[in-house]
């Protein structure tokens, strides 16, 4: 009877020692192989770590997604293709360096790469709403905004003053903002 239970223990121990081996092959491959979101990946490795003998299995369940895989990489390459148009030919040589970085930003945040933008930096307040204000007083057809703050002090009065006088002149304002500070 013990030599039975000393080979079931020795058979449980070899069992678990490559359930342990497994479990790190699959953290390998998440963390090197995987196209996800950082946060999932981050996910499973944790699963992973802190479940580890009954953790591949749940991976195996429920991380490995065959088909929505498929499909999810279909839709990417028919949005990075349409993105791919909008790009001219010479801003592709220029963009091939960066081609590994552009891959990963579009797999994790679902952006995808355009051209013709435009960006201004703004290094302090006063410059941007100086520039906010006469963007707003140019304005023809229809006035963008989202904001996170939007407060009724002096600066923010001027602007919904603004604002409020565009929608008068007949120019379609849309303003989004955080409900918290009204």
């Amino acid at each position: 009877m013990q030599d039975i239970s000393k080979i079931l223990l020795t058979f449980v121990e070899f069992f678990l020692h490559y359930v342990w081996i497994a479990n790190l092959f699959f953290i390998i491959v998440i963390i090197m192989i995987e196209k996800k979101n950082p946060l999932y990946t981050i996910f499973w490795i944790f699963l992973l770590t802190v479940i580890p003998y009954f953790g591949f299995f749940i991976y195996l369940f429920f991380g490995l997604t065959f088909k929505k895989k498929r499909v999810a990489n279909k839709i990417y390459k028919l949005k990075k293709l349409r993105s791919r148009k909008n790009v001219s030919e010479s801003d592709r040589e220029e963009l091939r360096r960066w081609k590994g970085l552009i891959t990963y930003l579009e797999m994790s945040t679902d952006n995808y790469i355009t051209s013709n933008n435009d960006i201004q930096l703004y290094f302090t307040g006063k410059e941007f709403f100086s520039n906010l204000k006469k963007e707003i007083a140019n304005a023809k057809k229809f006035i963008n905004m989202e904001y996170f703050i939007f407060q009724f002090d002096g600066i923010g009065k001027e602007i919904a003053d603004l604002l409020i006088k565009k929608v008068n002149e007949g120019v379609e304002v849309n303003l989004i903002i955080d409900g918290v500070n009204l």
